[in-house]
């Protein structure tokens, strides 16, 4: 986990359909061994059918496998102090597999989770004028919505939506 390396580059992560099988079981053994701080707020997921969602043979042995190991990483995360929905939440959707399609539709959520407190524009110290990191979301307070100003996009957390003037409507993120 690049984020429990350093905590303070990367305070925000998304752990999208992690491998837990790759390297002999190595991410969940750095995840146990892991005593230092971890980033901000994590989002863990992935489906229940990692491997048979993607694959002529289905093995379900296989998919329950990969999802004790995803909730054996919660759980080592939770004893760790990390606490869902305060800088920790996690999802293990039922009948996902692993791929961009339901990569996208976790996406949202995930988003809403790790960028929903980071609020107004902070100030770049090098300048006079206000600016935003260009990772940075800004809540707009007249209509809720989260605007990123480097890249002009408008996303809305109650419709799971987003727009851009030169596309000039609302679409989902996955169209």
């Amino acid at each position: 986990l690049g984020g429990s390396q350093m905590p303070d580059v990367f305070g925000r992560v998304l752990v999208e359909s992690p491998s837990f099988w790759h390297a002999g079981g190595r991410f969940l053994e750095d995840v146990r061994r892991h005593t230092g701080p971890w980033p901000e707020r994590m989002f863990l997921a992935m489906g229940t059918r990692e491997f048979s969602g993607t694959r002529q043979e289905k093995r379900p042995d296989v998919d329950k496998l990969l999802s004790d190991y995803f909730l054996d990483c919660v759980h080592i995360l939770e004893k760790r102090g990390l606490r869902k929905e305060q800088h920790f939440d996690w999802w293990l959707q039922e009948g996902a597999a692993h791929n961009e399609a339901d990569w996208a539709r976790r996406l949202p959520t995930a988003l809403k989770f790790l960028l929903d407190d980071w609020g107004e524009p902070v100030e770049d110290e090098d300048s006079n004028a206000g600016s935003v990191h260009p990772s940075e979301w800004v809540r707009d307070p007249n209509t809720g919505y989260l605007f990123h100003p480097h890249s002009g996009w408008h996303y809305d957390p109650g419709s799971q939506m987003y727009y851009h003037d030169s596309h000039g409507q609302w679409t989902s993120y996955h169209q």
